[in-house]
């Protein structure tokens, strides 16, 4: 694997990995905190990246582009939305599906955005 493909990621992936433990910080010493949040962020994060660019890579012509652009934003929402009836829902919080599903979009455009220059920087000529 070549890691200059996946640069961008390296560099987002700690960011966001940050931004999601951070919004507890109280209860960042808690091992089921802990383990949770990686889980969010391996469904939201790290799944739909790497599915995503082993899909782009089978796609020729034009189509490469879009789908670099909209497939981790799908999946994204697709792991976030199996997180929220995996792990929220159980618990019984109050939040519903259509507050948590928003927060799959920004982490799901960047993807997308990282996964195209990607695509398009390393293109086979």
């Amino acid at each position: 694997m070549n890691v200059q493909k996946h640069i961008g990621f390296l560099i987002f992936l700690p960011i966001y990995g940050y931004l999601k433990f951070a919004v507890a910080p109280a209860m960042m010493a808690q091992p089921g905190y802990m383990m949770t949040t990686a889980l969010l962020v391996i469904m939201t994060a790290v799944i739909p990246y790497f599915l995503s660019w082993f899909l782009v890579q089978k796609i020729e012509g034009y189509a490469r582009y879009g789908a670099a652009l909209v497939l981790p934003l799908v999946l994204g929402a697709a792991g976030l939305a199996t997180y929220y009836f995996l792990i929220i829902v159980p618990m019984e919080t109050p939040l519903t599906l259509a507050k948590v599903l928003p927060r799959s979009i920004t982490p799901g455009v960047v993807l997308g955005l990282i996964l195209l220059a990607s695509t398009f920087l390393h293109r086979e000529k």
